[in-house]
């Protein structure tokens, strides 16, 4: 399997996304990697991004078929798909906790803050709102509260906190 993104977590185990292969971790202290059936089960195989969060202990897995939150408190058992039906090429977490995904439909920003995901939860970012194109690559923030994005048409900056985009 093709290997498109790592990360560690605070357990001292290396998350691995994988093209085909789905969720694999190396386990830093035994020297071990493990396939992770059950989630490879639940999730895309086909995983091209992954974040770590601190601030809720869990992956964030961007898939070919959206982008999923699995809490590794509770390994296995809490898991949910935040958004479907979109190709999800980064992730990021700002200063504020809120995620951010690049997508194949646009600049995705979710409010972790509410336990029931609803609709003002999430809100979509595209062309129609100023970016140079809905395809979205990468992400990156800065202390400015800015979080730039690469798109299929050049670079942005969005200002976190009025969505301005420039």
């Amino acid at each position: 399997s093709n290997v498109y993104d790592f990360i560690e977590d605070t357990q001292r185990r290396v998350w691995i996304a994988t093209m085909g292969g789905g969720l694999q971790y190396f386990d830093l202290n035994s020297g071990r990697i493990h396939i992770c059936s059950d989630i490879n089960l639940l999730v895309n195989n086909w995983i091209g991004s992954i974040y770590y969060s601190k601030i809720n202990n869990s992956l964030y897995l961007g898939t070919y078929e959206g982008l999923w939150r699995i809490g590794l408190s509770d390994f296995g058992n809490d898991n949910e798909q935040v958004l479907s039906q979109s190709i999800i090429y980064d992730i990021h977490q700002d200063a504020d906790g809120v995620i951010w995904a690049a997508t194949s439909e646009g600049l995705v920003r979710w409010e972790q803050s509410n336990e029931n995901l609803g609709a003002n939860d999430i809100i979509l970012l595209t062309q129609g709102q100023g970016l140079p194109s809905n395809i979205c690559y990468s992400l990156e923030s800065d202390d400015l509260e800015q979080i730039w994005v690469s798109t299929g048409n050049g670079l942005s900056r969005i200002n976190r906190k009025s969505f301005l985009i420039t």
